[in-house]
């Protein structure tokens, strides 16, 4: 429509996108003269099914157009500075200027401890469910104390060479208590032990005499003698049913971990011993457990020499065999050799600490019983003196053993010739 290609040019897109228009009067004017008038006949159509009526022509002259010459010009708009809210001479779209390296590096080194931190915690946490998967978290005394291992880790975050030493010395101050009711009722029963021999001698005869009313009285001065001294006779078998489970439980706990053996025993934190499932490649380690060894029997020995040389005789020959023990524990893993080391460093410190009579009389244990030699601690015999100690002990049962043997075979043969009605002398009974 011509109306329309004249508003058309009449518009006019400046250069800052703003549309101008010429002033509203000549607009209006030109609009007013836009305008066609209606035609006054009514339109019909000869087609009754016909939905448009019939188009009518036009007869109104069209309006001559405007020249585009003469056409007047919207006023443009001075160019102005977009309005950008900031003060004159701000600039709205600065430079940025890129962070310091010192800035940038300090990011970066914490954004990798923070992900290490993670991950460590991520360890931490799946290492129950690991010893769990694995079956090592059980109710007995090796599961009970693999996750007493578990428990130390993941609470204090140490290494597992340092947990394991951890989490033994915890069981071993556990079972402190338990190791000075064992000495003290040792302490008490030194004091009638040789009452308690003799008592035993007769019974055996007693027995085998089938005397029945010498071994009623003599079980009845055993009690009396239990009574009097404040002893339970079964008082004895605490500090073993506690002791025995215990130590079992942390030696094959700590063994079946390494065997598996659990990926977490392979970085051990510990610089001369990197991988606590292979034997130690220094050597260190059982040796250090055969001094240990050694020195422990020596010290808690002592007291046993003054009062029963015979056993003291005993275990001046463990102590001689402890080289060899550490010798057949060479090949062991690192992680139960360190348990083993760390136990036996504790009972020597143990041992030292109970051997003061203030610390001794505090928990209630009697202080050592004097020897024939009127001391209460003697060193161990020599080497040389146990072995021929040992030798004359068992040449004696040897002989002992023999004769036992005779008189057993004499009696079968006088029990065979009385059922065959021959006495002692050989002659047939009529």
């Amino acid at each position: 429509m011509r109306g329309g290609r004249i508003l058309r040019l009449n518009a006019r897109i400046s250069c800052n996108g703003t549309v101008g228009f010429r002033t509203k009067t000549s607009n209006l004017h030109l609009r007013e003269s836009l305008v066609l008038p209606r035609p006054l006949t009514r339109s019909f159509s000869l087609n009754p099914w016909s939905s448009k009526p019939p188009q009518v022509p036009d007869t109104t002259p069209p309006t001559p157009a405007t020249p585009l010459d003469k056409l007047t010009p919207a006023a443009t708009p001075p160019d102005t500075v977009p309005n950008t809210g900031l003060p004159a001479g701000v600039d709205a779209n600065p430079a940025i200027d890129i962070l310091p390296q010192s800035t940038l590096d300090s990011a970066v080194s914490t954004a990798i401890s923070n992900t290490s931190d993670s991950l460590a915690a991520a360890s931490t946490l799946s290492s129950a469910t690991d010893l769990a998967a694995l079956g090592l978290l059980t109710w007995t005394p090796a599961g009970l104390f693999r996750w007493s291992l578990e428990l130390c880790q993941s609470t204090t975050g140490l290494p597992w060479g340092s947990t394991i030493i951890l989490g033994t010395l915890l069981w071993r101050v556990a079972l402190v208590p338990v190791s000075i009711h064992t000495m003290r009722f040792a302490s008490k029963m030194a004091r009638i032990q040789p009452q308690v021999e003799a008592l035993s001698s007769e019974l055996k005869q007693a027995y085998a005499t089938k005397d029945v009313v010498a071994t009623t009285a003599i079980v009845e001065k055993q009690k009396k003698i239990y009574a009097n001294a404040g002893i339970n006779p079964l008082g004895g078998l605490v500090g073993p049913l506690i002791q025995l489970p215990a130590t079992l439980g942390m030696f094959f706990g700590i063994r079946k971990m390494c065997l598996l053996p659990v990926e977490q025993l392979k970085d051990s934190g510990i610089q001369w011993v990197p991988d606590l499932t292979a034997a130690d490649p220094t050597g260190i380690m059982p040796a250090a457990f055969g001094v240990a060894m050694f020195w422990q029997i020596s010290v808690n020995g002592q007291e046993m020499a003054a009062a029963r040389p015979q056993m003291a005789h005993i275990m001046n020959i463990m102590r001689a065999g402890s080289p060899v023990i550490a010798w057949l524990m060479a090949d062991l893993p690192s992680g139960l050799l360190l348990s083993l080391l760390t136990t036996s460093v504790f009972t020597i410190f143990q041992s030292h600490l109970l051997r003061n009579n203030s610390i001794r009389s505090y928990v209630g244990i009697l202080p050592p019983m004097v020897g024939p030699t009127g001391k209460s601690r003697e060193a161990l015999p020599s080497f040389k003196s146990s072995f021929q100690w040992a030798t004359e002990s068992i040449r004696e049962r040897w002989q002992q053993a023999a004769i036992d043997a005779r008189e057993k075979e004499m009696k079968r043969r006088e029990s065979l010739n009385r059922k065959k009605g021959v006495g002692s002398g050989g002659i047939k009974r009529k």
